[in-house]
């Protein structure tokens, strides 16, 4: 389908009549070729940062490093649930002789971190 009258752009590949700075499809830009048949390279734009004294300059949001109330409370809860099901999970294998009764500390100490991070985030 390509004839000698079209080029390809490089990058999409699409055929491009001869002569176009950039591709309307993909937006890359075409190198012009020099009289010797080499291609010039064309240098990238440098970036523009908008003053604050422009229109449809905005000032960046602040980013909070705190986590929201709200979500510190729902972890909190899920966290103390699943440990309160984990130590009824662990108090059954303690009864059936399959654990010791240190097992029990750890969703103990689980539904502790729960139930602070809950008052933490109702404080907020």
């Amino acid at each position: 389908m390509t004839d000698e009258k079209t080029v390809q752009c490089p990058a999409c590949t699409a055929d491009l009549t001869p002569g176009m700075m950039e591709c309307p499809w993909c937006g890359h830009l075409m190198a012009p070729k020099t009289e010797e048949g080499m291609t010039m390279q064309i240098p990238p734009e440098p970036a523009r940062v908008p003053t604050p004294t422009e229109p449809g300059f905005s000032e960046p949001p602040l980013v909070s490093k705190k986590a929201p109330a709200s979500s510190l409370k729902v972890m909190g809860i899920i966290l103390t649930i699943f440990s309160f099901l984990a130590l009824v999970f662990f108090v059954f294998q303690v009864l059936d002789g399959r654990f010791t009764r240190l097992v029990l500390l750890l969703p103990i100490i689980g539904m502790i971190i729960g139930l602070i991070s809950i008052a933490v985030g109702q404080k907020r």
